[in-house]
């Protein structure tokens, strides 16, 4: 869809519109479950993938890339033996994966901490996702600005020990306030 020059600014403005829904979409929702409900928010939700489809089936890419056929276990191979050989998205690969194993369950288990923990009914959750989203915004747009100088590895290492310490530190909350502040030190 982008020429290989635009790539890194369309991962960038991808990434940073994904976290505006994270801050935005919880916001959203908390005033849309007063008015219309839980199952007025789910049709609401589904509704909306419509816009996706819409726009995706509108695009027109001018031309498409030579597609080589290959078994897809030579496939998967030729992809595993690219990222284990590659100095970069090696350790980005197992970056994500430990955070996927060990730092997604946080937001899983979001409501029934934000409710049986800090007392919080949905705005509360509101609050804790928002926050977490923003800080993602805001994290972001610091490492789109200060990765080059100091490192795209050295940066997500950091931005995941501080995660790990916020969602640590997070468990030690007792009320909305201090929820808030290390939710969004682990979207950071």
């Amino acid at each position: 869809m982008v020429g290989e020059e635009l790539l890194p600014s369309a991962i960038a403005l991808n990434g940073t519109a994904f976290n505006m829904a994270r801050v935005v979409g919880p916001a959203i929702a908390g005033i849309a479950l007063i008015w219309v409900g839980i199952t007025g928010i789910l049709i609401i939700n589904s509704l909306s993938f419509f816009a996706v489809v819409i726009a995706i089936y509108s695009m027109r890419i001018s031309e498409s890339p030579k597609m080589q056929k290959a078994h897809p276990v030579n496939a998967i191979q030729k992809g595993l033996s690219y990222v284990l050989n590659h100095s970069m998205i090696k350790p980005m690969i197992f970056l994500t994966a430990m955070c996927s194993i060990f730092g997604w369950p946080y937001s899983t288990l979001l409501p029934v901490f934000a409710k049986d923990v800090l007392g919080q009914g949905a705005s509360g959750l509101g609050y804790l996702y928002s926050s977490a989203g923003l800080g993602a915004v805001v994290g972001s747009l610091i490492t789109s600005t200060f990765s080059v100088r100091f490192g795209t590895t050295r940066f997500v290492f950091v931005g995941m020990v501080l995660a790990g310490l916020s969602i640590l530190s997070l468990s030690f909350a007792n009320n909305i306030a201090f929820g808030v502040l290390h939710s969004f030190l682990n979207g950071f």
